[in-house]
């Protein structure tokens, strides 16, 4: 996401915010019973300057929808460790697993 306010002042637009949707992400789906774990969303980052704007939850929505729309996702999943930051946006604990790293993750997923 761009803040194109910096645009209407002669300057180029900043990058503000961003979120990944991606068919994978540090959970296995090649093993066995998470092959339909698809798609992730992932990546969520805002800029400190620009926090406080729900930015990471438009984008979070934008994506969800963007899931259902190209790819009839019926679930969106977020691999995290934090917690009660995603809850706020409906996503809820699914399971807990082991990375392709060999750490462990909450594994939360919203219906879409």
């Amino acid at each position: 996401m761009l803040d194109e306010n910096n645009e209407q002042r002669g300057q180029t637009p900043r990058l503000a915010a961003f979120v990944s949707l991606t068919r994978n992400d540090e959970v296995d789906i090649t093993v066995e019973g998470r092959e339909s774990w698809s798609p992730w969303i992932g990546f969520v980052f805002t800029y400190p300057e620009y926090r406080g704007q729900r930015l990471s939850e438009k984008l979070i929505f934008h994506a969800e929808s963007f899931a259902v729309k190209e790819f009839n996702a019926e679930y969106t999943y977020i691999s995290t460790e934090h917690i009660g930051l995603y809850e706020k946006y409906g996503y809820e604990l699914f399971t807990e697993c082991t990375t392709v790293w060999g750490d462990e993750t909450r594994v939360l997923r919203k219906k879409n």
